[in-house]
C-alpha cells in the first residue's frame, strides 16, 4: 500500500491538540497567586499538599517537581513553612515532612468547611493528563477549564454551591510527530502518570473525608477518573478512611481508565457502606473518542491503541467495557447507583469544553441535584 506522507504528517498535526507543550514534563505550582488558594487544592506528583507559601518553580523542578526534595534542599524555607502551619521543625527529614504535610491538610480541612454555613454540599472539579498551568502555546490551562466547568455548572444546574478545584501534577510535554521514539517516551509519560493518579486519589481521599459537606459532587474528565477511582475506594491497599458523606456523587466524563478488573474493591472503603451505596456512579463514554482510543484524530489508523500505555478501555467502550462494567455493578454490587451515558455522537473530541457544552451534559446537572 502507498502511503501519502504528506497526509501521514497533516494525521500527526491533528494529535498535536493532546500531545503539545513545554519542555518541562512535570506540572509545579509553587508561584501561583495567593488568592487561588481560596478555591483550589495543589498536589505534587507524590500526592504532598502544597503549603500556602510562594516557591520558585525553578527551584521545584530542579528538585523533580518533589515538595519532599524540595523540602529537603530548602531547610531554612521548610522551617518557615512549618511555622506557619503551628509546627517546630529545625530539620527537614521525611518523618518532619510528613507531619507537616499532615498539618497543611488540617488547615485546608478546616478552611473548606467554613466555605459554607448550610454545609449541604460542594463542587469537586478535577482536571486530567496533559493539564498545564501556565499558558502554553494553544493549549488551554487547567485553571481556564475550571473557570468554564463552574461557569456551565452554575448557569445550567439549579442550585448554587462552592466548588473546589483539584490540581495535580498530571504532566505536560511536546509532541507527537513522526519521530517514533518521541511518540513512544511520550506514551510513557502517560503511562508513568496514570500510575500517578493512584498516589494523588488517596492523598485527596486523606482531605474530603473530613469534610462536614452533607452532598458532594465529584466531577472529572479523562485521567481524572484514575484519581476518582483511588480517592472512593481501594484501587490499591491502604488504611485511609473513605467518603462518609450522606451522598457522594461521581461524575467521570470521557474516562481515561478501564473497567473490569480495577473496580472489583468498589466496596472496599476503610468505611462502613449504608445498605443503599451513598457513592453513586456516572460514567460519560464516547466510542469515537480519539485520545481515549489512542488513535489519529484524522483517519483513526495510527496509535498504539486503548490497551497500552495504561488502558483507557472504558471512557472509549472497547470491547463493551462500559456495558460489562455496567453488569459486573448489578451482579456484585446490587445497591450501588451506575448509570452510563453513551456521548458518541460528539464524534471524536476529546476536550472536555465540547463534553460539557453538549446536551449531554444535562445528564451530570440531573445526577448532582439534590
Amino acid at each position: 500500500m502507498k502511503i501519502d506522507f504528506l497526509k501521514l504528517s497533516l494525521v500527526f498535526c491533528f494529535l498535536n491538540t493532546i500531545f503539545l507543550s513545554s519542555s518541562q514534563t512535570n506540572v509545579v505550582f509553587g508561584e501561583r497567586e495567593n488568592s487561588m488558594n481560596q478555591t483550589a487544592v495543589f498536589f505534587d506528583r507524590e500526592g504532598k499538599i502544597y503549603p500556602d507559601y510562594f516557591i520558585a518553580d525553578s527551584s521545584l523542578q530542579n528538585c523533580d517537581a518533589s515538595l519532599t526534595k524540595w523540602y529537603i534542599s530548602h531547610s531554612a524555607d521548610f522551617e518557615k513553612i512549618a511555622k506557619l502551619y503551628n509546627c517546630q521543625f529545625t530539620l527537614s527529614d521525611e518523618p518532619s515532612i510528613s507531619k507537616l504535610n499532615d498539618s497543611i491538610m488540617s488547615f485546608k480541612i478546616r478552611y473548606i468547611n467554613s466555605l459554607t454555613k448550610n454545609n449541604l454540599g460542594l463542587n469537586v472539579l478535577v482536571h486530567g493528563f496533559r493539564k498545564s498551568f501556565e499558558s502554553q502555546s494553544n493549549d488551554r490551562t487547567a485553571t481556564q477549564d475550571f473557570l468554564f466547568w463552574d461557569e456551565l455548572i452554575e448557569t445550567r444546574g439549579k442550585h448554587n454551591v462552592p466548588s473546589l478545584k483539584v490540581y495535580w501534577d498530571a504532566s505536560y510535554d511536546c509532541c507527537f510527530s513522526t519521530n517514533s521514539a518521541k511518540n513512544d517516551s511520550l506514551f510513557e509519560m502517560f503511562e508513568q502518570t496514570y500510575k500517578r493518579a493512584d498516589t494523588v486519589g488517596l492523598a485527596l481521599r486523606s482531605l474530603l473525608n473530613k469534610l462536614d459537606f452533607k452532598q458532594m459532587n465529584i466531577i472529572g474528565h479523562s485521567l481524572a477518573a484514575k484519581v476518582i477511582q483511588s480517592c472512593v475506594y481501594n484501587v490499591i491497599p491502604n488504611s485511609i478512611p473513605g467518603l462518609a458523606q450522606n451522598r457522594v456523587n461521581l461524575c467521570l466524563i470521557a474516562p481515561a481508565t478501564s473497567g473490569g478488573v480495577s473496580w472489583v474493591n468498589y466496596l472496599q472503603r476503610n468505611s462502613s457502606i449504608p445498605s443503599k451505596d451513598n457513592v453513586r456512579l456516572l460514567i460519560l463514554y464516547n466510542e469515537k473518542d480519539f485520545a481515549l482510543r489512542k488513535k489519529d484524530n484524522k483517519f483513526g489508523l495510527f496509535g498504539p491503541g486503548a490497551n497500552k500505555y495504561g488502558s483507557t478501555r472504558l471512557g472509549c467502550n472497547k470491547g463493551h467495557e462500559a456495558q460489562k462494567l455496567s453488569l459486573y455493578f448489578a451482579q456484585h454490587f446490587p445497591n450501588s447507583s451506575l448509570k452510563l451515558v453513551d456521548c458518541t455522537k460528539l464524534g471524536r473530541i476529546h476536550s472536555s469544553r465540547f463534553y460539557f457544552k453538549s446536551v449531554f451534559f444535562d445528564e451530570v446537572i440531573a445526577w448532582i441535584e439534590p
